[in-house]
């Protein structure tokens, strides 16, 4: 359903009744990061009246305020850990990356793999196709690949002034960060900021030193294995790495 209804109301009305039309037979979690999206889905999923579950994953690299917000806002909440840390995975695979040859591997083993273990197929996410033209190709709902896991998304077609009225409109409690400036909240280390990085480095500088830390971990562990590397040293790879450019090695043709 395309957003032709604008209302905020009314979008909230549309989304409390597909809930209760595609999950009131069924258990269902609701996964949450603490951010404004994950705060609407709940709300609504409480709405609706199904039986749920939340869920939420330690990844390690969000802000830790949101980490407290969810403990005190969402007391019922469990928490998943990934297996392995995001600045071991960075050591064994290359830095994630998005564009370029790089490979963004982090959103699927810091994130979603965690919680692959716990046993409720049915999941509500507060996915929305605004956010990016990946996301946009999605769907409201989303079967899995190899996986029993269906992803419903209720707020798909939403804007970010829908999400902020809802949010008035209920009094529901939101995480000060976004007082401060911060307008999406996820990941402090995301190469997804791309140019964006300096008030994050800013205001979690912990984030970036261990960063840097493990990146030069990786850099001299695959020179030591004979790779060529595009980058003359790891920090001229990670200046790089800050604004977007996201190359590891130098293609064998070029050698």
């Amino acid at each position: 359903m395309a957003n032709i209804l604008k209302n905020t109301d009314d979008l909230e009305r549309e989304a409390v009744e597909w809930i209760r039309e595609k999950l009131s037979s069924t258990d269902v979690l609701v996964c949450i990061s603490g951010g404004k999206d994950s705060i609407v889905i709940e709300k609504l999923a409480g709405l609706s009246g199904i039986r749920y579950s939340i869920n939420s994953t330690l990844t390690g690299i969000d802000p830790p305020q949101l980490t407290t917000f969810i403990r005190k806002n969402y007391p019922a909440c469990s928490f998943v850990r990934p297996r392995q840390s995001f600045w071991h995975l960075i050591t064994t695979h290359n830095p994630p990356a998005g564009t370029g040859r790089g490979i963004k591997w982090c959103c699927n083993k810091i994130k979603e793999n965690p919680s692959k273990t716990i046993w409720i197929d049915n999941r509500i996410m507060g996915i929305r196709a605004e956010e990016s033209p990946a996301r946009a190709k999605y769907g409201r709902i989303n079967v899995m690949k190899n996986s029993t896991h269906v992803q419903f998304y209720p707020i798909f077609d939403w804007k970010e002034y829908n999400i902020w009225e809802f949010i008035e409109k209920h009094n529901l409690p939101y995480p000060s960060l976004y007082d401060e400036g911060f307008d999406r909240l996820g990941c402090v280390i995301c190469p997804n900021h791309q140019n964006k990085h300096a008030p994050y480095r800013d205001r979690w500088p912990n984030h970036f030193k261990c960063f840097e830390k493990y990146t030069n971990i990786w850099f001299e562990k695959r020179k030591a294995q004979g790779k060529n590397m595009w980058f003359k040293s790891a920090g001229e790879f990670i200046e790089n790495w800050y604004t977007g450019r996201f190359y590891y090695y130098v293609p064998e043709e070029k050698i």
